[in-house]
């Protein structure tokens, strides 16, 4: 296993030896803040209602392409991309464009819920109400455990821990004090893309892959007030001897680094800081969590993990900068409501 220290100089040396991601995390912020597409995103997204079943989602590579008139969201359910909404500014249209998803037929036909080739097509959203109803039965369906999403299960645990994480209140939330980073503070969630493909940094594998890379699975903001730090979140949807909690975390460690890298990065770390949803200039000390989420085992390691019990493990990522490492358990992966809410990890200091 690489040790948690190798894991941060690797993802260092590659982005010192491969120094184009800084112009262009640059150029990506910029084209989304600093022009007109932030104005025409928040326009776009009020000319629409998404029932509760959904939820919204906006890539940093659509934020991007979103021209004067047209802006594209991802429609998803259960973590499944169900559909793009195409909504044009200047024509006041939201044309809808069904994605024909396997996992998700699977589930329906198994109830004979309907007929899939309702699925396809182009319409307008606010005209759709057959494919509203559509999911709208097959919700009430997996509520009552006729149907289910058997496939992809880190998509749907994806999803209900970003709705759980969105919640206003803290009655219910697994963890107080958590909001999950969205596009330019709307209700779009997005994942945050970095140049490195790190699913086998436990084993010390990392490489650079540029757009390619891989994307965070949830960025979320944890505290309060000056108390408040960004976590990086990677989520497994399944425990594995070869692949324990102290051992997946290397992929969270990997790209909580870049985070530190690109917030530290002239080109653009205070405006990725804005984006992160902070105000200010970017601390003089600055604290990451690096945050794995997976079911729970009774040979699960909770040591690696800082809390109120016992000092973890707390990482230097050069200066007064550091990582502090966290690990969230599941009773039931099947279940991703039944998230534990004894949570290892000191989140407001």
């Amino acid at each position: 296993m690489a040790t948690y220290e190798d894991t941060i100089e690797k993802v260092k040396n590659l982005l010192v030896n491969n120094q184009e991601w800084k112009n262009r995390y640059a150029g990506y912020i910029d084209d989304i803040i600093l022009s007109y597409k932030s104005e025409i995103i928040k326009i776009a997204r009020k000319k629409f209602n998404v029932p509760s079943q959904f939820t919204l989602h906006m890539s940093v590579s659509k934020a991007t392409d979103v021209t004067k008139n047209i802006v594209k969201f991802d429609l998803r359910y259960h973590g499944h991309n169900v559909a793009c909404l195409k909504v044009n500014v200047n024509k006041e249209t939201v044309e809808i464009e069904a994605v024909k998803n396997n996992d998700i037929i699977s589930a329906i036909n198994k109830d004979a819920i309907f007929d899939e080739d309702k699925l396809e097509g182009k319409s307008n959203w606010n005209e759709a109400s057959e494919l509203r109803t559509i999911y709208a039965k097959l919700e009430e369906s997996i509520q009552n455990s006729k149907a289910q999403l058997t496939k992809n299960k880190e998509h749907e645990l994806e999803s209900e821990l970003l709705k759980n994480f969105s919640k206003k209140s803290s009655d219910g939330k697994i963890i107080c004090n958590i909001q999950p980073v969205t596009m330019l503070k709307e209700s779009l969630f997005f994942q945050m893309p970095t140049p490195l493909k790190a699913s086998n940094a436990k084993s010390g594998i990392i490489e650079y892959s540029a757009e390619k890379g891989g994307g965070i699975d949830i960025l979320a903001r944890i505290g309060s007030g000056r108390n408040t730090h960004l976590a990086i979140i990677e989520l497994k949807d399944k425990y594995e001897k070869n692949e324990p909690p102290e051992k997946a975390i290397c992929q969270a460690i990997a790209y909580a680094t870049f985070i530190r890298e690109l917030l530290r990065s002239k080109e653009s770390g205070e405006k990725w800081w804005s984006f992160f949803g902070f105000g200010g200039d970017v601390p003089k000390s600055l604290k990451l969590f690096a945050i794995i989420v997976m079911p729970n085992s009774k040979n699960a390691n909770k040591n690696f993990v800082y809390n109120h019990d016992y000092d973890g493990i707390n990482l230097s990522l050069d200066g007064k900068d550091k990582l502090e490492l966290g690990y969230i358990y599941l009773e039931n992966a099947d279940l991703p409501q039944e998230i534990s809410k004894n949570l290892p990890l000191k989140s407001n200091s």
